[in-house]
Formats: C-alpha cells, structure tokens, sequence
C-alpha cells in the first residue's frame, strides 16, 4: 500500500511538473546540492559567481547593453532540516516539495544540480539543465556500478541514470578522464563543459588567502593561536554498510580515543562524514565534527593533512600540493566487492597507502616529522583543466544562454 501511495504521489507530481512546465519560463535559475542538503560545492560556486556578475551589471558604472536580462533570480531548492546554512548566508532558497518550489521550479529558465534527479521531476524542452557532478571518480559510478551486478535493483538504477542523463542539456568535466568516464559511465552524448570544476577554483585562487583561512578555523571553532596542524578525515560511503534506502553507516576507522591520547598534542583531527552516512560525533576541541560544515573545500584550503580513501576528495586536495594518506582497510573487498575502482591509484602512490591502524599512525607520525617522502598524492594520468576561472566559464555560458532567450 506504501509503494502505491509513493507511485501515485510521483505520478501526480510528474503531471504538475508537465503542466506548469508549458508556461512561459521564468528569469529563474535554480541551485540543488547533494538533494537539497548543503550550500555547497559546484552549484555554490556559479552561484556566487552570478551573484558577482549581476552586482557588476547593476553598478552605476556598468555598461551592460539593453538586451541582458536585469530581473534575474537566482533561488535555490532545499530539503526541510537544512535551512540554517542558507540562512546564515542570507541566500535565498525554497524548502524542496513545498508549493512555492513546485509552481517555480518546472518554469525556471536553468537547473543547477550535482546530482541525480528522480525522473517524476519532469524537466520542459525549454529549460537548460546544467548538471556540474560532484567529483572526480576514482570509484565507479553510473551504470558502471551495475556491471558486474544484475540484480533487479541495479538493472532499474542503470535504465534510470541513462534516462536521466537524456535529460542534461550540459554536463561540466574537471579533466580529460572524467570526461571519457562520465560518457560511458552516463551513456552521456550532450554537450560537455570542459573548464575543470567551479569548486576548485577556491584552492586555486586562495590557496595563501591567510585571513580566509583564519575566518575558516573560527567558522569550526578553532582559534587562530591554535598552532596545531590540520588533519582532515574524509571517508567516502560503503554501499555495503546501508541502513535504509538513502542513509549509509559510517565506519569510523580510526580509534578516536588513542588518536586524542597520541596526537592532539600536535594536531586537531576534523572528522568529515559523506553526506549519505550517518556520522555524529561530538566535538571536544581536539577532534571536531565537521560533517554538518557546509562546503568541503573549505576545509580543504585549511587542512595541512588530508585522511581519506575512494573519495573524490583526493584529486581536489592534490592541487594543494599537501601531504595526504589513503586509509583503505577494506581495500580488497571495496576494489573487488562492494563497488570497483577505475584505475589501481594505489601501486602508483604505494608510499600514501595505509591498510591498518598502525599503519595510518606510523604515515602520520612520519608527516609531522618531516620524515615522509613523496607524501602528494600523484596523479600523472589524470590531467586536469583547473585554472582558477571555471566559475566563471561556466556563469558566462549560463549568461549567453539567457540572453539568448
């Protein structure tokens, strides 16, 4: 009865969405990331890239010609419960399924959105989907996941994806092998922007911003006395550790009382669960949870250390050119097992690689002591496009096309 309710719901949403998507388009552009849950990632980046473009257009000495589109509105969609960072941003959004947001968002000029879509949210002809992902893959993705598993589950996840990715007018690449792994990871045929990723202009351009740092530290409650170094934990989801259909356990890894007895002397660990588990640790001052912090990069620019595993994370974190350490325990049962990876990252950078606790204190201790060598992550077959500016590659192609309009 359940599933009959959930069906006729998507199906009644889908005609709305149809219907309010034959009016005449709205001078909206709407943001989602990671489902309506952070203010973060590529979509915060064009966003405020726009907002910067249309201050610039509204100044007194601006000469924007007659034809640009002056009432633009930018808005975001956002799940109820996560509200707050958008407050405290004064950024203005919608909750996601309220009435506001289904009478606006089928009739919105542009989508903004790192991640998959349901299908019942019916996308018009006339609106330009612009899908940014939200990393580079290490771990397979797409129908990829499903190769070598045919389930009935996975074969659904598959014919879904590749009906989803019909929809995306434009899909953004950070480099050259995410571009040949999204096309066939997606069954993508469209158009690709190949600019590297808009987050990542923030660990470009402000790689030395001290005071950025410092207003960054005070965010998570770090005073800017604190000598200590940053050591981020960043572990990616384990599709073998689900609670329920969208909530994953998170495994902690780390013994989290010894790391206090042996470490917080010399370093303050940020312990930053993926958006899909269930992570909620207290802070005491010496390890911080920082899973609720809205954008990941941030935390990147401060980390003088980086903790991670399969996560995407590792890639951004490389053109910081900081010390890094691969904590992959399970690796044998993720890389043949729960999901697969692309390529073995892992022979390349033997010296980064941890496969017990042990391990991890004795790469860790070896950094703080200056005594590791080689400690960046290397990644000589993954060119990438970053340049500081995808930001704003990526608000100009959405400017063109609304003034096009």
């Amino acid at each position: 009865m359940k599933l009959l309710i959930q069906q006729l719901i998507e199906r009644l949403v889908a005609l709305g969405f149809f219907v309010i998507g034959l009016f005449p388009k709205k001078n909206v552009i709407y943001f989602e990331s990671m489902h309506g849950r952070q203010y973060s990632d590529n979509p915060r980046a064009i966003y405020e890239q726009l907002v910067s473009l249309c201050s610039d257009k509204k100044s007194p000495s601006s000469q924007s010609s007659s034809n640009e589109k002056s009432d633009l509105k930018l808005i975001w969609g956002v799940k109820k419960g996560f509200e707050s960072d958008f407050v405290d941003a004064a950024v203005p959004y919608m909750t996601r399924f309220s009435l506001k947001w289904f009478l606006l968002m089928p009739r919105a000029r542009v989508w903004v959105i790192n991640t998959r879509t349901p299908l019942w949210l019916v996308k018009s002809k006339d609106t330009i989907y612009i899908q940014t992902w939200h990393g580079t893959p290490l771990k397979k993705i797409g129908i990829d996941v499903g190769l070598d598993n045919k389930s009935s589950l996975y074969e659904k996840y598959s014919r879904d994806f590749v009906k989803e990715s019909a929809r995306w007018n434009y899909l953004l690449a950070p480099n050259p092998y995410s571009k040949d792994v999204f096309k066939e990871a997606f069954q993508y045929s469209g158009k690709m922007v190949c600019c590297g990723y808009p987050r990542n202009d923030l660990l470009i351009n402000e790689k030395n911003n001290v005071d950025l740092k410092r207003q960054i530290k005070e965010n998570i409650g770090l005073s800017n006395k604190d000598e200590r170094k940053i050591v981020l934990y960043c572990p990616t989801w384990r599709d073998n550790n689900r609670i329920n259909s969208n909530r994953y356990r998170f495994d902690e890894g780390i013994d989290f009382e010894k790391w206090e007895m042996d470490f917080s002397k010399d370093t303050v660990l940020l312990v930053r669960g993926h958006y899909l588990t269930d992570y909620k640790g207290e802070s005491d001052g010496n390890i911080i949870n920082v899973s609720n912090y809205e954008d990941v990069n941030q935390l990147l620019l401060i980390a003088d250390i980086l903790i991670t595993d399969y996560s995407s994370v590792m890639f951004d974190y490389s053109l910081l050119d900081r010390p890094l350490i691969l904590y992959v325990p399970d690796r044998n049962e993720y890389v043949y097992r729960t999901r697969g990876i692309y390529f073995d990252i892992f022979t390349e950078n033997k010296q980064l690689i941890a496969e017990s606790k042990i391990e991890l204190e004795s790469k860790l201790e070896a950094i703080l002591m200056k005594n590791a060598t080689m400690s960046v992550l290397k990644t000589d077959n993954i060119a990438n496009w970053e340049k500081g500016i995808s930001s704003v590659k990526v608000a100009e192609l959405i400017a063109k096309q609304i003034n096009s309009k």
